[in-house]
């Protein structure tokens, strides 16, 4: 079984440096949470290698990807802090056809793009990690009530990535070249049919892709 742990002290070159590894040779409860991890690190633009499960273990990858999907989104967001403010963006829209309420209030409210950002994704977070949901992360059956929610999760996290791609492109393609977190978002979304097509009104990824 192999010793994965980051030590104090450790250089920056030998940061993750323990070898190629499998679902089966990972310590447990966490072991395909350290399995996607790896790759992508190895490899982050592998959209299908990231998207294939392991054998038997679909229901926990793609709960897994839900979580890498949120906590990477974070990582998205903060790139834009100092160019999507309240006054620049005081609304969530991706072009002007589109303005969306944010949900995460008792009745849906107009919030700046950034709080609506923030406020969605700590929505989402909170869910992947309510015991109500999903108590045992060794144990993710799909098909169950909690998996229902992730449509309307990912829905409307799509909308991020829609006011971003529109309004503030640069930062955009800049993270999406070294992440393709987009791209991936929505190549999931798809292939668990969690999100419909008429739904996505940005390319997949890269400005020249089609969904």
């Amino acid at each position: 079984m192999l010793t994965r742990r980051l030590l104090p002290g450790m250089r920056t070159a030998d940061l993750y440096d323990w070898g190629e590894a499998t679902p089966q040779s990972l310590s447990q409860p966490l072991a395909l949470q350290e399995y996607l991890q790896q790759l992508l690190r190895d490899n982050p633009s592998d959209i299908a290698a990231l998207l294939k499960a392991p054998a038997g273990l679909e229901a926990r990858w793609q709960y897994e990807h839900m979580r890498v999907l949120v906590q990477q989104l974070n990582q998205f967001v903060v790139r834009f802090f100092e160019v999507c403010t309240p006054a620049s963006c005081p609304k969530m829209k991706a072009t002007d056809e589109w303005l969306f309420l944010c949900a995460c209030h008792k009745v849906p409210q107009e919030c700046s793009a950034m709080d609506y950002s923030l406020h969605t994704i700590d929505g989402a977070a909170t869910v992947l990690n309510s015991q109500r949901y999903f108590a045992d992360r060794a144990n993710i059956e799909a098909g169950k009530e909690s998996f229902q929610l992730f449509s309307n999760m990912l829905r409307r996290l799509y909308r991020i990535f829609a006011h971003t791609y529109y309004h503030h492109r640069e930062e955009f393609e800049a993270f999406e070249n070294e992440h393709f977190l987009c791209e991936r978002f929505v190549r999931f979304a798809l292939t668990h049919k969690l999100i419909q097509r008429k739904h996505l009104i940005i390319p997949v990824g890269c400005p020249n892709e089609d969904p």
